[in-house]
């Protein structure tokens, strides 16, 4: 009998209300698949944890993905060293297939039927604004967990940091997944497509691209960035919506406007 889960991950204090509210907005979309929560072995029993534990969802405690303190100091994206932890989601052989979510995410309508896509599915990210950007984005992901799949991303780990170290680009996770799956750009059938993982940064460019105004083919929004939107003070959140009017990007402003109604629901 298959077993479907949603999963997501965190690490660190700073994604605790992300979580909450990714948590709430996909119980909204009324589906009845549960979501799991990844946290590292090191956090149990903490105050994160705790915290974790009221939102009455299965944890599940998973081991560090250990890299090289060289490859972590090097790191020209620092805060994405923790992502490293997500390559566990691909051992959790207790499920027969899993949709991983990214915390920094809300969830617009009923997304139940990404589990019928193949592993490893996703989309990418941005690409209405950059039409060059054809790797996948690993903030929503498609994936039929495995042993053998765990060992080989692991693997992959160091090719990927160097490939991109040669590039004079930041590393996380997604080059893993990228550098286990090269090819993926060139397979359709694993692309559900961007509707599933519009950047909030560039809605503007996606809702033109896509030539409608109003938010309905968009089913997921990622709000990507070092400063999530709900670690915001009072006065960035004021800041932030009249930089956005000012910049005319009034459909990101809308999204932010959106995430905050699920925040405080």
């Amino acid at each position: 009998m298959e077993k479907y889960a949603y999963v997501t991950a965190i690490t660190n204090k700073w994604y605790l209300r992300g979580v909450k509210t990714l948590a709430k907005s996909l119980r909204r979309t009324g589906t009845t698949i549960p979501l799991h929560i990844m946290m590292p072995k090191k956090c149990c029993d903490s105050d994160l944890h705790r915290e974790v534990a009221k939102l009455n969802l299965e944890i599940i405690f998973l081991p560090d993905i250990e890299i090289d303190s060289e490859y972590c100091t090097n790191n020209r994206m620092a805060h994405w060293n923790d992502t490293f932890f997500k390559l566990n989601v691909a051992q959790l052989v207790q499920f027969t297939k899993i949709v991983f979510l990214d915390a920094d995410m809300i969830i617009l309508k009923n997304i139940d039927h990404l589990f019928a896509y193949p592993s490893i599915s996703a989309t990418t990210g941005g690409k209405s604004a950059h039409p060059e950007w054809e790797e996948f984005n690993s903030g929503i992901m498609v994936l039929e967990p495995s042993n053998v799949l765990f060992q080989t991303l692991l693997e992959c780990i160091v090719p990927a940091i160097e490939r991109k170290t040669a590039l004079k680009l930041g590393y996380g996770d997604q080059d893993v997944f990228n550098q286990y799956y090269p090819d993926w750009k060139n397979d359709p059938q694993h692309n559900f497509g961007e509707c599933y993982n519009v950047e909030h940064c560039f809605v503007d460019d996606y809702v033109k691209a896509t030539g409608s105004n109003r938010f309905d083919g968009i089913y997921v929004l990622h709000f990507i960035g070092e400063n999530k939107i709900w670690n915001k003070s009072f006065i960035q959140l004021i800041q932030m919506f009249h930089g956005l009017t000012k910049d005319k990007k009034y459909h990101e402003r809308k999204a932010c406007l959106l995430y905050l109604k699920y925040l405080y629901l």
